[in-house]
């Protein structure tokens, strides 16, 4: 089982390093450990490879100025030596999110993604959303990932099938995982790594991806339905049925009764 599944993960994971993207590859370890969980691999496992993952993070981070930059500069709240505030974009976003207060500032009045919040589109959109809509609105966007959680959860815990399981299970966390490090970032509570929030940041291919996760989950929550209840399917293909056209039923073949065959006779 970990034979065919680290290594390729581990080459995946090493191509997106190569592209100096420590955030998408802290995803995809994710995403490799909750289908390692789901395939049922001894939980001690685990904690050999928290340690080793911990340990290649921290050599990327400290190998890297821009990143220990942002580290330091959302640990400690001040500049980096050369002058960059790498905290600029995360502190802007955490003023948007005040400036908001209970029902936000009007849908399309934020101030803060005017020239204050760079790519507030992308990686901060919930800190626009915080502003706009306030604390209702963050609270609305937090609930329905907590329903959409739960409704994977069920399709995950009726599946009977090993792959169906894994495959669910793997869905489930990598959506509400990403969106708990994109919040996480915009609040302040990681340093910013650059992870957009599934189905409202900007981008085509991210948003596909997580429209097509969510259509393979509804492919395995309809297997799990009774026949009757499962929704019909919008075109039909197949042969028609023998018998002429739809709705009209074969002519009866006339057969002689007793009274013409006596009639012949005569």
């Amino acid at each position: 089982m970990l034979i065919p599944a680290v290594p390729l993960a581990g080459a995946v994971i090493g191509l997106v390093l190569l592209g100096n993207d420590l955030g998408t590859a802290m995803i995809i370890m994710m995403i490799t450990a909750a289908a390692l969980f789901f395939a049922g691999v001894p939980l001690y496992l685990f904690g050999f490879a928290a340690l080793v993952a911990a340990a290649g993070t921290a050599v990327m981070a400290i190998t890297s100025s821009n990143r220990m930059c942002r580290i330091t500069s959302w640990w400690t709240g001040q500049s980096c030596a050369d002058g960059i505030d790498a905290n600029y974009q995360a502190t802007n976003g955490l003023y948007g999110l005040a400036s908001g207060g209970w029902f936000g500032v009007g849908l399309g009045q934020s101030r803060q993604k005017y020239s204050w919040i760079p790519e507030a589109h992308n990686d901060f959109i919930f800190a626009i959303i915080g502003e706009e809509l306030g604390l209702v609105g963050t609270v609305v966007v937090l609930v329905l990932f907590a329903i959409l959680g739960a409704a994977i959860y069920r399709v995950v815990v009726a599946q009977e099938d090993m792959f169906h399981r894994v495959l669910a299970g793997t869905i489930m966390v990598w959506l509400l995982g990403q969106a708990t490090v994109n919040m996480a970032v915009v609040t302040g509570l990681m340093p910013v790594i650059g992870v957009p929030l599934p189905f409202i940041s900007y981008g085509g291919s991210a948003l596909l991806m997580s429209l097509c996760a969510v259509g393979v989950v509804l492919s395995l929550a309809r297997e799990q339905m009774a026949p009757a209840l499962r929704p019909k399917k919008l075109f039909k293909f197949g042969a028609k049925k023998a018998g002429g056209a739809p709705g009209r039923k074969p002519a009866a073949r006339k057969t002689a009764g007793p009274t013409t065959t006596a009639r012949k006779r005569t």
